[in-house]
């Protein structure tokens, strides 16, 4: 299904929203994601695709080689990935800058 972009007059203010593909078909149920939604899921994707690429990095051992400490990635590796990061988490500090 491809989303359509649309816009919606609000409180004559104009909302550019995503919505889902059947346009003939629609009901308050029906998907829809705002500029907000979208920063938050890039935002979301950024962090997953940093720690997929932190887990090949450990992986292929070329984190050995680095001047990065191994050992707070081993220990996030071998557990379920969690977002927002928690405190302390190496990516917390880059997922909270503007």
């Amino acid at each position: 299904m491809h989303w359509q972009e649309a816009e919606f007059e609000d409180a004559g203010k104009i909302r550019v929203q995503l919505i889902a593909g059947n346009l003939w078909d629609r009901t308050p149920n029906s998907g829809s994601l705002g500029i907000e939604e979208l920063k938050d899921f890039t935002a979301e994707c950024d962090f997953v695709t940093k720690s997929l690429n932190m887990f090949d990095v450990l992986l292929n051992g070329a984190l050995e080689k680095s001047a990065v400490s191994t050992e707070p990635w081993h220990d996030i590796c071998q557990k379920p990935m969690i977002y927002p990061p928690p405190d302390g988490h190496p990516l917390s500090k880059v997922e909270q800058e503007p």
